[in-house]
């Protein structure tokens, strides 16, 4: 597998979707423009400073963005929150591109925070390798379901 990420921007991703077009077929070779969703990873490790956070403990509480259609998280876990905060995001942000695919948390997911148990006490919290579950049940949920805005103004 390849993966030629645009990290976010629009123009880099017109070229990135190109290359992938023009891709040569390489036996079992696959390629991407974006990331695609994987397993949950167990743990993840930041190349930079080698820092490890496992995440089977990991939950989120999800905080709803009718008016831009997403979600904003607060992710629950100790060893994150008592990390730096860079490295924290960091780990999360890695976590998310592999449980959900770039595409997913770049049309879904807005904001995310970190947050200790104990100053999340209280939240309504999910465990994190059930959001691509807790994403679909609130996008096609019965009553109000969030959608994003592109959406709504078609």
């Amino acid at each position: 597998m390849l993966t030629i990420s645009a990290e976010g921007n629009a123009k880099l991703r017109q070229i990135a979707d190109f290359m992938v077009e023009r891709a040569p077929a390489l036996g079992e070779w696959e390629f991407y423009s974006s990331r695609p969703a994987r397993p949950a990873p167990r743990a993840v490790q930041l190349p930079e400073s080698g820092e490890r956070f496992e995440t089977l403990e990991w939950e989120f509480v999800p905080i709803e963005q009718p008016g831009r259609g997403g979600l904003d998280l607060v992710v629950i876990d100790d060893q994150l929150a008592r990390s730096d905060r860079e490295s924290a995001l960091k780990a999360v942000a890695l976590y998310l591109d592999q449980l959900l695919g770039e595409d997913t948390v770049e049309s879904w997911i807005g904001k995310f925070s970190v947050e200790s148990r104990l100053a999340a006490h209280g939240k309504k919290s999910f465990k994190m390798a059930e959001l691509s579950d807790y994403l679909l049940w609130v996008t096609h949920r019965q009553n109000n379901p969030l959608r994003r805005l592109a959406d709504r103004l078609q």
